[in-house]
């Protein structure tokens, strides 16, 4: 009869392959993804994976078997905008950019409709198949050669300068999560018996390592956001000036810098000699690879990647957060729902510490005429290592800075409370490292003669509020330490070891004592210390308050 449903009419040859079809689109991007990361594909993680996409793609062919044109337009163009959203930043918000895309999709579909499926299976499995084939991307990328190249000015003292991201300084550090000081006096006693002066009531004038670090590299203090800065893109910066290592160069060094995919502090270029044999090396920030070999169960592993992958995309993002505040709700504990946190993991530690382990190993090349740079992301949350640098292996009490549920603020005292005694532990842990790697000089015969500059780049950032212009009004003390007060020693044969309590930023004292050999006092600057409120392109001075709320007994030498 007419109008009776036939197998001829269900299966056509089109409908036929829509689940294959919508499989393939939904993997697309996310085998893109993995090998951006470097993260093998024959995991069990990523299988599993694999299955909960043939899953969904299951759901949708039943829809779309029996379904008219139209159905199987809108899936396939809903997933074709999900892959431009996740290869991409074009789509940020719901608005004109993405109302393009549904009118491209939806036209180009339209017109393909009858034989829609068949062309995104051959077209979507072509482009997978590339992706398999294809080497993946190495996180780690060696610039100039695989390692520091030995100086021609073996006369000159080897120099090595850490940035430690988020690093606070001594009396900086809370007493109200120190009350012994066994934190803020294991901080200080280390760089003293290591001959270091250190500041430890040194703070920064940015709560951004994006102003932080390229005014202290180029001996400023600018009130001009992104000043020495150019993008590369939407989340990667270049340092289009350099002062600190021009005169490194001028005084005849060799560099080699380990750096992050966020900021290119040094670029040697390849494709042209470079006149001073400088090297690099660059790892991205939050690599999933960090994650493939580590101790993490396969059940721990898979949040944590779905979290890093959805938050690329904005719609993948807001399934992420609708879902986890499903699942940690009563209703999604009443039904069995696993609770994974979807809202955003980033493995930044986790990378850091496999980053020190390269760079420990490069310290052995270290000789004379050499200036070795790196940025270290540690402290820096997540924070995921105690204080003899053993991992926890539960990621969903890996915590961050922020309390994410609670905006705008960024912490409450309860969730600030339970932030800052892991953010202590993993501080110390670096410390170990730390202590690893100038042992290594030690044993090569540089450390005595050497320069050596260890400093942070702004505070905890554990604050109850972001120091934003808008948020001026409900700023306290507490919140300026935790954003600003920051780490900085440093090590010469002509400064003189010490601990000392001067209230200067570390720009100041980085020109004063590294550039140009002096003492760095400034009475005026002392008595009028100041911080920069910023939100993107607004920045707005402020006063820094006195060190009044960390260890007293940080006092004593």
């Amino acid at each position: 009869m007419h109008g009776r449903f036939t197998l001829k009419k269900i299966f056509t040859k089109d409908r036929l392959f829509a689940v294959p079809g919508v499989f393939l689109v939904a993997v697309l991007p996310f085998a893109i993804f993995l090998k951006h990361t470097g993260y093998s594909l024959l995991t069990p993680e990523i299988l599993t994976i694999f299955g909960l996409i043939l899953g969904f793609a299951v759901l949708c062919g039943i829809l779309m078997i029996p379904g008219r044109a139209a159905v199987r337009v809108f899936v396939f163009a809903a997933m074709a905008i999900l892959v431009v959203d996740v290869q991409t930043d074009w789509i940020t918000t719901v608005g004109l950019r993405l109302l393009l895309n549904v009118v491209f999709f939806g036209t180009l579909f339209w017109f393909l409709r009858r034989r829609l499926t068949l062309i995104i299976l051959f077209l979507a499995g072509a482009m997978v198949l590339g992706t398999v084939v294809l080497p993946g991307q190495n996180p780690v990328v060696h610039v100039g050669e695989p390692g520091p190249r030995p100086s021609d000015n073996p006369d000159l003292p080897f120099v090595l300068h850490l940035v430690l991201d988020a690093h606070l300084g001594v009396e900086g550090i809370p007493a109200e999560f120190d009350p012994d000081g066994f934190f803020s006096s294991g901080i200080r006693d280390f760089y003293l018996d290591q001959s270091f002066a250190l500041y430890g009531r040194a703070y920064s004038r940015y709560y951004f390592t994006k102003e932080s670090l390229p005014n202290l590299l180029n001996f400023a203090a600018s009130g001009e956001p992104r000043h020495f800065l150019e993008r590369k893109t939407p989340k990667e910066f270049l340092l289009a000036s350099n002062s600190w290592f021009d005169l490194l160069h001028e005084q005849g060094y060799r560099i080699h810098a380990l750096e992050t995919s966020f900021m290119s502090v040094h670029d040697p270029d390849q494709n042209v000699t470079n006149p001073f044999g400088d090297t690099r090396v660059s790892y991205q920030m939050a690599t999933l690879r960090s994650i493939q070999n580590s101790d993490l169960t396969v059940s721990q592993k898979i949040p944590f990647i779905l979290s890093t992958y959805f938050n690329r995309t904005y719609f993948l993002k807001m399934a992420g957060d609708v879902y986890s505040s499903l699942a940690f709700s009563d209703i999604g504990g009443a039904v069995g729902l696993p609770r994974w946190d979807l809202h955003g993991y980033y493995p930044e530690a986790l990378t850091a510490m496999q980053m020190l382990d390269i760079f420990e190993e490069q310290l052995h090349q270290a000789g004379p005429g050499q200036a070795f740079f790196g940025h270290i992301l540690l402290p820096h949350s997540p924070y995921g290592f105690d204080r003899d640098c053993r991992m926890e292996l539960q990621p969903s009490k890996w915590l961050y800075g922020r309390d994410k549920t609670i905006v705008p603020r960024t912490n409450t005292p309860a969730s600030r409370a339970e932030r800052y005694p892991l953010y202590l532990e993993q501080m110390l842990c670096l410390q170990s490292r730390l202590d690893s790697m100038f042992q290594i000089l030690k044993d090569k015969g540089l450390w005595e003669n050497a320069l050596i500059i260890v400093h942070g780049d702004h505070g905890s950032r554990i604050c109850l509020w972001d120091p934003f212009p808008a948020h001026k009004d409900k700023l306290v003390a507490p919140d300026f330490m935790d954003c600003y007060s920051t780490l900085f020693a440093v090590k010469s044969p002509g400064i003189e070891a010490g601990y000392y309590r001067q209230l200067l930023p570390i720009d100041h004292l980085f020109t004063h004592l590294v550039r140009d050999g002096v003492s760095p006092d400034n009475p005026e600057l002392e008595a009028n210390p100041f911080v920069f409120l910023q939100n993107k392109d607004l920045m707005e001075k402020r006063a820094m308050p006195p060190f009044a709320h960390g260890w007293i007994g940080a006092a004593s030498p």
